[in-house]
């Protein structure tokens, strides 16, 4: 596991507690923000009175069909129909292809401990240099494929995508090298915007589009109304729409003050595992303009977000990506980078001598593997913080080529302020970033920067790390467990995790994705009790796997078939 250097006490940091000041600076900076969009709006009022008179028509009608067609039809009839492909029939009873039938199931009763969970992450400002349109794309292999669909392998944590090109309107660059496909010219008439496995939308109370997946949010604005009237349909009644089930789709809410999280899909995962998909969407949200969205929203709740947030979409559907492959989300774990102990003591050492006042936290990532953290004694990062700050570098082809400062928000540290962070790649996928609650330590972390890398070049460090950043994890046969397939093994005292690549028999994305899918089956089906399962045995007709909770560690292997219980 990667280790985790402890810096002097003595040093002085900004905590929760002394950010009042930044707060206050905060809300003038949002309410400057929203006063000078309102001046801009002012400039165009005829025309701007008449597209409000059109959304706010839209928002009416809408909300009156849905009322209507309840009455003579129930709500999972109609969303049904909705979702059901042109060319296809709908059967309730079917259950997704991407869930195994299980031949037998078996458990044994215990306690455990509750995997640490929270509903927000990195709070990350959007940089300016940043090159990003309003085009909707994701990675896919064809346009009537889904993420769920992808080559990458459920252990390959480096995907890197989504560097907006508004030169290419078809197919795009990605930031690694991987191409992506523009969804913008979709809507819900849209042959192909249906055939999409998972569906996550944002609207505010008031119905505004804030961000689609799949299709531009503007286009959506009838069909994002719809979901705003069946939200305020329940709340009428005096309840909180969470999730339902209609045909294959599942559909998840999560409403957080005047956002609306809502996510449709038919992928199989259980309605714990998309709203924790959704609590990382709103933190992604909520880092553009940390928890002072509320006041804006209090201030004027048909406000347009998205003039605000900007591009920050590509950081979204960047997370949304890596959810479908990366099992540290739902462990809630972080993945450690496999480094030589030589490399990784000297790593350790050059971070902890380039020690600065200014600084709070350190980190070092590569292809969205941790490599080295350095915190104060008194502070910790939840892995929330941690995967969205990896995310966040991952995402933006600028953080490649300069060195950048940017603002940064961590939520389990402090939601209501802003951090600032120095961003440097001091290779070609490894990633230092350093973290001050001072907006003016640019030039003081710099410093640090060049010693640290100084001193990793000079004893061949560096080079280590790239090289391992390149390498695939460990192979299963280097564990010598017979008849072991895979596995993904948590340690609960340090929230670090680490698994083998992904071989045969799972050698073709059908299969990895199978496997994906499998694991979180078991992962909630060990969770959807009080007390836990502390052991999950699950058999399919191609291999078993064996879920094992304790207070240290989580355990979860994969064997063939035929491997017996009692083994």
């Amino acid at each position: 596991s990667a280790s985790s250097l402890v810096l002097s006490p003595s040093h002085q940091f900004t905590s929760r507690r002394d950010s009042n000041s930044d707060n206050e600076q905060i809300d003038e900076t949002i309410d400057t923000t929203v006063d000078q969009t309102a001046d801009n709006n002012n400039e165009n009022a005829s025309t701007s009175a008449r597209v409000a008179s059109a959304d706010d028509e839209s928002i009416i009608n809408n909300s009156k069909r849905a009322r209507a067609l309840s009455d003579r039809r129930s709500l999972n009839e109609l969303l049904e129909r909705e979702f059901r492909p042109a060319n296809t029939t709908t059967d309730s009873s079917s259950s997704n292809n991407n869930n195994n039938n299980s031949s037998s199931n078996s458990s044994s009763n215990g306690t455990s401990n509750n995997s640490n969970s929270s509903s927000s992450g990195v709070k990350v400002a959007v940089q300016s240099s940043s090159t990003t349109t309003n085009n909707k794309t994701t990675t896919e292999n064809n346009e009537n494929s889904d993420d769920d669909d992808d080559d990458t392998p459920p252990s390959d944590t480096g995907v890197q995508r989504l560097q907006r090109n508004d030169q290419r309107p078809g197919v795009q660059e990605a930031a690694g090298g991987r191409t992506v496909t523009d969804y913008s010219h979709e809507d819900p008439s849209h042959p192909n915007w249906k055939r999409h496995h998972k569906h996550v939308f944002v609207v505010s109370s008031a119905g505004k589009p804030i961000y689609a997946r799949y299709g531009d949010e503007q286009r959506m604005a009838p069909f994002m109304a719809a979901i705003s009237a069946v939200v305020s349909f329940v709340d009428d009644s005096g309840d909180t729409i969470r999730h339902f089930k209609a045909g294959r789709h599942q559909f998840v809410f999560l409403l957080k003050g005047p956002l609306y999280l809502v996510a449709i899909a038919d992928t199989g995962e259980s309605p714990q595992q998309l709203s924790l998909q959704l609590n990382y969407v709103h933190a992604q949200i909520i880092s553009i303009l940390t928890s002072g969205v509320t006041k804006i929203f209090r201030n004027k709740a048909a406000f347009d977000l998205r003039n605000l947030l900007g591009g920050a979409d590509v950081f979204i559907d960047a997370l949304l990506h890596r959810m479908e492959h990366d099992a540290s989300f739902f462990v809630d774990a972080v993945h450690c980078a496999r480094l030589p102990p030589p490399a990784r003591a000297v790593v350790g050492q050059a971070m902890a001598a380039a020690a600065h006042p200014q600084l709070l936290f350190a980190i070092m990532c590569a292809n969205m593997r941790l490599v080295h953290l350095v915190r104060p004694k008194r502070f910790v990062l939840h892995p929330l913080d941690l995967h969205l700050v990896m995310n966040f570098v991952s995402s933006s082809t600028s953080f490649r080529s300069n060195e950048c400062w940017t603002p940064i928000c961590l939520p389990q540290f402090n939601d209501r302020g802003f951090l600032h962070a120095h961003v440097c790649y001091i290779s070609q996928d490894v990633c230092l970033v350093l973290v001050s609650a001072a907006a003016d330590a640019f030039f003081d972390l710099a410093q640090c920067k060049s010693k640290i890398v100084t001193s990793l070049n000079a004893h061949g460090a560096l080079q280590a790390i790239q090289t391992a950043a390149e390498t695939p994890s460990f192979a299963v046969s280097d564990t010598g467990v017979p008849g072991l397939l895979h596995f993904v093994y948590k340690s609960c005292a340090t929230n670090q995790f680490t698994s083998a690549s992904v071989g045969a028999p799972y050698i073709d994305r059908h299969e990895r994705k199978r496997l994906f899918r499998l694991y979180q089956h078991v992962f909630a089906a060990m969770r959807d009790r009080n007390p836990p399962h502390k052991v999950y045995y699950h058999t399919t007709e191609k291999e078993t796997i064996v879920g094992w909770v304790t207070g240290t560690f989580e355990l979860y292997a994969v064997f063939g078939p035929l491997e017996a219980k009692s083994a």
